[in-house]
C-alpha cells in the first residue's frame, strides 16, 4: 500500500494493483481507504500547518504553502488543538487523582488523632476535607446579586428585549 494526502487534506492509502491484499474488483481504479494510518508526508504537512498557524499566517497562506484547500488546513489545526485539549484534560485528570491520594494519605494520618481529641489533628482534618470538596468540585457555588442603576428608558428597552 501506498500512502499520502488528497486535496482535502484527509489521510488515504491506496492498494497497488497486483498485491496481496488489492481489492478484488472486476474493473476500475483501486478503491481508496480512508481510514487507514497516516503517512508520514500528512504527518509533516499537519505539524507544518500547525507552525503556521502559531506564527499567525493565515488559513489561506497555510493551505497555499502546504497544497492543499483552505479547508483541509483549518481541519488540520482544529484536529491538533482538540488532540491538545485532550491530553491537557488527561493531565489535569491524573493531577487531580495524585493530589487526592495525597490527601487520604494526610487523612489516615490525621484521622485517628482528631478522633482522639488532638485539636490540631481536626483542624488539618477539616482543611484536608475542604481541599478535597474543591477539588471534587463538591461545594455549592456562592449566590451572587447584581444591582445595577440604569436610565428608566434603557430598563423598558431591556425589559422589552427579554418578553421577545
Amino acid at each position: 500500500m501506498q500512502g499520502r494526502c488528497n486535496a482535502e487534506g484527509e489521510c488515504i492509502r491506496l492498494h497497488v494493483m497486483g498485491g496481496e491484499d488489492a481489492p478484488k474488483r472486476k474493473r476500475g481504479r483501486p478503491k481508496r481507504q480512508t481510514t487507514a494510518p497516516r503517512s508520514v508526508d500528512c504527518i509533516d504537512w499537519h505539524k507544518t500547518a500547525v507552525e503556521m498557524r502559531t506564527r499567525g499566517h493565515t488559513y489561506q497562506q497555510i493551505a497555499d504553502a502546504c497544497g492543499v484547500s483552505m479547508s483541509a488546513a483549518y481541519k488540520a489545526v482544529c484536529t491538533y488543538l482538540e488532540q491538545t485539549r485532550a491530553i491537557a484534560r488527561e493531565a489535569a485528570e491524573e493531577v487531580r487523582r495524585l493530589e487526592l491520594d495525597r490527601l487520604d494519605r494526610m487523612l489516615a494520618a490525621f484521622g485517628p488523632r482528631a478522633e482522639d481529641g488532638d485539636g490540631g489533628a481536626a483542624d488539618r482534618v477539616l482543611r484536608i476535607q475542604e481541599r478535597r470538596a474543591k477539588l471534587l468540585g463538591l461545594d455549592a457555588p456562592a449566590e451572587s446579586r447584581t444591582t445595577v442603576d440604569a436610565h428608566p428608558d434603557t430598563v423598558r428597552a431591556l425589559m422589552a428585549l427579554v418578553a421577545k
